[in-house]
């Protein structure tokens, strides 16, 4: 039973949206006809300058964030090797002696 309810209220939030768009596009076409030509036109040109204004912005942030990529630091934190060198300079502890080849004869006896 519950997949069936389940599969039921997916259908029934489909068949809504689909109603919704539909109320939405017939409201748009009779606002649409309500307007002049004159107002069409001048919304239609706001509209292409307010899509111009955002692919301008968009390419500033693409261009800016391919120039930090190739000539700027992408690592913004704390380099944490700095601060260690005379821990890095030190020998392995935790190195067994039996894993070196070169000086066990552990092949060859």
């Amino acid at each position: 039973m519950g997949l069936k309810d389940v599969l039921k209220r997916s259908i029934a939030k489909r068949e809504e949206f689909k109603e919704m768009q539909n109320r939405r596009m017939m409201e748009n076409k009779l606002d649409e006809l309500e307007k002049s030509a004159n107002e069409r036109e001048l919304e239609r040109f706001i509209k292409e300058r307010r899509e111009e204004n955002i692919k301008k912005q968009l390419d500033g942030f693409r261009k800016k964030k391919q120039e930090e990529f190739w000539t700027g630091n992408t690592f913004s934190g704390k380099n944490i090797f700095n601060d260690q060198k005379q821990i890095l300079k030190q020998p392995n502890i935790f190195k067994l002696e039996s894993t070196n080849l070169t000086g066990s004869g552990m092949f060859f006896k």
